[in-house]
């Protein structure tokens, strides 16, 4: 909750790339692989608008997500629609508009089961 809410405040993101980091590492320690799965995306949206990763578009083939997913054994659910919903506000801020089209029908099939959907009605809108 914190992340997400740093995330959108406007504030500089370096305090929380450190901050995450430092939380994915602890859990991962502990071995608590669901919430930190729940937020690597977070993390590594982050590194993407920082420039601390290869490409910013790159959510899941950047070294650090694969990373984490290699080692901890990502199941390949937890988290996804964190992923495509991050995935499609830096698509949609770097002007991506297919890419961002393609995260936004993936909630959308997810459907109104989660609390997703609001971010693709938005991105619907400031499309049109």
């Amino acid at each position: 909750l914190y992340g997400m809410g740093y995330f959108y405040s406007g504030l500089s993101l370096p305090p929380l790339v450190d901050d995450v980091k430092r939380f994915l590492d602890q859990m991962g320690s502990y071995n608590f692989t669901r919430p930190m799965f729940l937020n690597l995306p977070l993390y590594q949206t982050a590194l993407n608008l920082t420039g601390q990763s290869d490409n910013v578009l790159g959510m899941f083939t950047a070294k650090t997500s694969e990373y984490y997913h290699q080692k901890y054994k990502w199941d390949g659910i937890i988290g996804l629609e964190i992923w495509w919903s991050y995935g499609m506000q830096i698509a949609f801020i770097c002007d991506e508009i297919e890419i961002a089209s393609a995260y936004a029908d993936n909630l959308k099939r997810v459907g109104e089961k989660t609390c997703m959907l609001e971010r693709v009605l938005y991105f619907e809108q400031v499309r049109a």
